[in-house]
């Protein structure tokens, strides 16, 4: 078998079937990833870590893995037999991953159930669910109410194709493109055998044979052309030109609908007006959105700041932040700081970071270097920042990558040295919530 494979490959005409195996295979992939992508999909990743000898702690993280599809009014349920010694003993939270929005309904919890409502989950929007339980069963995750038909998944070959498809087809083309250089380069090249003597050559004869060369380059062009071919993906992002948003919904942090005037930012930079929303926040503009732009909202009430600008989404949410919020984040994040909560403060500061991105990109990059700085000081390292002159920004210093890591380890989170919102909710021991409503934190 070994010998037949490498007497194909010293043939001449090896090139055009690897073209032929590699296509296959890009559309063998593609072929996966839009049969997830047909029908509405989140996927979601359960795990349990051990706290002490009595108590766990039960994570669920889910990911909306579609391209275009949003789901609204979901809610979650976490679930312990009644007739089990098991029940849930601590408050259990919703930890988003920037942009990512939790809402602002509490989990409900009881003692053998949890319910996390979440409002919205755009495309890409990655969140966990977690709460502490006793008892030797591991809890049921379960999907009580939505407001469209959604599947849920758990990690697969085929969601792992739908999450790295661009690599993936570019890894192919990259691999088939080596292989044919590589064995066209090693064939011995094609000699003409000699004229027999005294005798008057034809003229046919005398024509050489196309040079190797040019034989190569018609390989790989068409080799290249059948493999994007074989990938939708690719072809469909040259040919997607724009998408026809249905419904545009502004909200405040309390979920409450908020009237805005519309802008979309094209490829320039600049933005144009394009509509407004109703009194409740929504409007339904069909408004067709070339690749590339993208859409903010700011509120006619000036005791709101616009919202980050988003890319263009069938259903989108715009997410405002009120001048109240903002303010009890400063607040809240002082008194913890002066307070010796750096914990509380690091979190806080992290918000008022994401938050003030959209409109004070001062006030984000100083939240951000005392969130740094904060977060070091909770888990003892005296230099937890470092100027990096080519990227011209402050960046974590490798023994506090090394110290997140090993709190990461210690507490059940993914150790993957960054200071994330479930790195910086753990170090805080309180959620995001708590500090957004009311300042300072004594009065809470």
């Amino acid at each position: 078998m070994l010998r037949f494979i490498v007497e194909a490959l010293r043939s001449s005409s090896a090139p055009y079937v690897l073209t032929i195996l590699f296509a296959s295979v890009g559309w063998g992939i593609t072929h996966a990833v839009d049969r997830v992508l047909k029908s509405p999909a989140l996927e979601f990743r359960p795990k349990v870590s051990e706290l002490d000898s009595s108590q766990k702690k039960f994570r669920v993280q889910i990911e909306n893995i579609s391209r275009d599809r949003s789901f609204s009014d979901l809610e979650f349920v976490f679930l312990l037999d009644p007739k089990q010694s098991g029940r849930f003993v601590s408050s259990p939270s919703v930890i988003p991953v920037s942009p990512a929005w939790e809402g602002d309904q509490a989990p409900e919890q009881k003692d053998h159930s949890v319910v996390f409502p979440i409002p919205m989950v755009h495309p890409g929007w990655l969140l966990t669910l977690e709460a502490q339980y006793t008892g030797p069963q591991q809890p049921a995750f379960r999907l009580r109410k939505s407001g469209q038909p959604v599947r849920l998944v758990t990690p697969s070959a085929e969601t792992f194709f739908v999450k790295h498809e661009i690599s993936f087809i570019g890894g192919t083309i990259l691999l088939w493109l080596i292989v044919v250089v590589v064995i066209i380069s090693t064939q011995p090249p094609v000699t003409q055998p000699p004229p027999k003597l005294m005798q008057v050559p034809d003229s046919s004869s005398q024509k050489s044979a196309t040079p190797p060369n040019i034989m190569s380059l018609s390989m790989i062009c068409v080799g290249g052309v059948t493999l994007l071919l074989a990938s939708p993906t690719f072809f469909q992002q040259q040919t997607e030109a724009s998408t026809v948003i249905e419904e545009i919904r502004v909200v405040e942090d309390g979920g409450r609908g908020i009237k805005s005037d519309l802008y979309v930012i094209k490829g320039t930079g600049q933005e144009e007006f394009f509509d407004e929303t109703d009194d409740t926040g929504v409007v339904h503009p069909n408004y067709s959105c070339e690749s590339g732009w993208r859409i903010r909202a700011k509120p006619k009430d000036q005791a709101y700041f616009h919202s980050s600008a988003q890319k263009c989404l069938v259903k989108l949410m715009l997410r405002v932040t009120s001048r109240r919020v903002l303010s009890n984040l400063q607040k809240n994040a002082e008194w913890a700081r002066q307070n010796g909560e750096y914990g509380v403060a690091a979190l806080v500061y992290n918000e008022l970071s994401v938050r003030a991105a959209a409109f004070d990109s001062n006030l984000a990059l100083k939240a951000e270097t005392n969130a740094y700085e904060y977060a070091g000081r909770a888990l003892g390292v005296e230099e937890p920042t470092g100027f990096d002159p080519t990227q011209k920004r402050v960046v974590l210093s490798p023994e506090f990558i090394e110290k997140i890591r090993a709190y990461q380890k210690t507490n059940g989170l993914p150790d993957s040295g960054k200071l994330d919102n479930a790195t910086l909710t753990s170090l805080a021991n309180a959620p995001i919530g708590r500090f957004l409503y009311s300042s300072p934190i004594r009065d809470n």
